[in-house]
């Protein structure tokens, strides 16, 4: 028979409401394994990314396009990374305090900049690629105005889209609590297999 789920991507398992009061195992592991290993990540990489912009700004005499695609890369993980502490928070609280328009800009700077992230990992990794691969390919031959405009592409290209989740409402209220859906909902149509209850 088919049914229709709500269901959560990020956590793999429907949203019906708990028997007993509990939340589903996904939100219990989750909120207790992630905001340890999230803080981890966020102090770690807040001390690492701030000592790549100090070398940026302070040791880097002569600035081509591979040191361009890496100062972007850093300034893309250091907002994502910015946005993490508000997320820890809640996961930590169980619930989420700090409003809609928090949630909307936390969302916007998450997955805008872990997008920047990857988008521009790709680029220094092609770059890299002609650089030693095909030495005399003409990509070899790209300016620092023409690296700008490669980096102002990827993130035209990556913000644009995400633009339309800062019009949105990502608040959901259950009882007294307060959620940042930080995955989208899904309305879904599965298969399901009937089973016999013993």
């Amino acid at each position: 028979m088919l049914t229709e789920l709500n269901v959560t991507t990020m956590l793999n398992f429907t949203t019906a409401p708990p028997v007993g009061g509990c939340p589903p195992v996904g939100i219990q592991l989750e909120g207790l394994l992630l905001p340890p290993v999230l803080t981890i990540d966020v102090t770690l990489g807040l001390l690492g990314n701030a000592v790549a912009l100090w070398i940026f700004c302070f040791k880097v005499k002569k600035w081509n396009p591979n040191t361009l695609f890496l100062f972007n890369l850093v300034i893309a993980d250091f907002l994502a990374l910015v946005s993490l502490p508000l997320r820890i928070h809640a996961l930590l609280l169980g619930h989420w305090v700090f409003g809609d328009a928090m949630c909307r800009i936390n969302l916007f700077l998450m997955f805008s900049n872990r997008s920047a992230s990857i988008a521009l990992m790709t680029v220094v990794a092609i770059y890299r690629y002609f650089k030693v691969v095909h030495p005399h390919h003409r990509v070899n031959l790209m300016t620092r105005r023409q690296a700008a405009f490669v980096s102002l592409i990827v993130w035209f290209l990556v913000i644009g889209p995400r633009v339309p989740m800062l019009a949105f409402n990502h608040i959901k209220r259950r009882g007294h609590r307060t959620q940042c859906f930080f995955f989208t909902s899904y309305k879904v149509r599965e298969l399901l297999a009937e089973v016999e209850v013993v």
